[in-house]
């Protein structure tokens, strides 16, 4: 809308100067917005976009090699009997 604008006034020998220069800075800001910008972003972050890609191993060792749970003193052990309906004796 104001590159349309400013054709109008690019006959006019008072405001040539302004329309020219209204014209190329609108023109040159959409083009670095849109191409410029978004192809810099992508080359800079690369090696993020490729490590994202990347398979991703686990995390965390098997069941099988992690120690066994400790208790802490506060926390009683589970039971190991089921527990019973209706109040305890």
């Amino acid at each position: 809308a104001a590159m349309t604008g400013a054709l109008f006034i690019l006959d006019d020998p008072i405001f040539n100067g302004l329309a020219i220069s209204l014209l190329f800075g609108i023109g040159v800001s959409t083009l670095l917005t849109l191409i410029v910008i978004p192809v810099l972003h992508v080359v800079v972050n690369r090696r993020r976009y490729e490590a994202l890609a990347a398979p991703v191993e686990a995390p965390h060792p098997p069941a099988e090699n992690l120690p066994p749970p400790v208790a802490t003193p506060d926390v009683p052990p589970p039971s190991s009997t089921p527990p019973q309906d209706g109040p305890s004796p």
